[in-house]
């Protein structure tokens, strides 16, 4: 994956104890700013947050082709090429000598891509998937027939997520379900 995709800053506030990584679109960068705050105050954690920015999500964190959800555009899969560049690039910076769990987080689709990172390497320690896309052609059928190799993972699901009358939008809280039972 290009470099020149990615706007990498981090966070971090005294010796922090774990390493957070988030992809986040260029939409949602004022979101994002506030973010790492949040999770300071609701946790008490220190950590080191590192959010790098995805051009095109829709692209970029979506592992095989897969029909529009909304609009005529069909989703990409070069979630492939963006995990090569966490990996090869984003972590070996990132890390350096410090030796501290690495959580791979996300929103949307974002969220998917985090869970599927989970069963494509054991380069992180946990996944945080808030409100994941389980609603992608062919997720639930993918993660029935493998195993994650992240030690944790955290599912969560908004309120209103399942409401709503595209049913493929509807049936994520019954997906977020079956996956937290695999």
């Amino acid at each position: 994956m290009k470099r020149d995709l990615y706007d990498i800053t981090s966070y971090g506030q005294g010796e922090p104890t774990a390493i957070i990584l988030q992809p986040f679109a260029p939409d949602s960068k004022d979101t994002m700013a506030s973010l790492p705050v949040e999770l300071q105050q609701a946790t008490g954690a220190t950590f080191l947050f590192c959010q790098f920015e995805v051009q095109d999500p829709g692209d970029n964190l979506t592992p095989w082709p897969a029909p529009p959800m909304f609009g005529k555009r069909p989703f990409g899969s070069m979630a492939t090429d963006t995990l090569e560049y966490i990996t090869s690039e984003l972590l070996p910076e990132i890390k350096g000598e410090a030796d501290l769990p690495l959580i791979l987080g996300g929103y949307s689709l974002g969220a998917l891509f985090a869970l599927w990172c989970a069963y494509q390497t054991d380069a992180f320690d946990g996944v945080v998937a808030v409100s994941p896309s389980l609603w992608y052609e062919g997720w639930i059928e993918y993660a029935s027939q493998r195993t994650p190799m992240a030690r944790h993972i955290y599912l969560s699901l908004g309120v209103t997520e399942s409401n709503g009358t595209n049913p493929r939008i509807t049936a994520r809280g019954d997906n977020i379900r079956r996956h937290a039972d695999l």
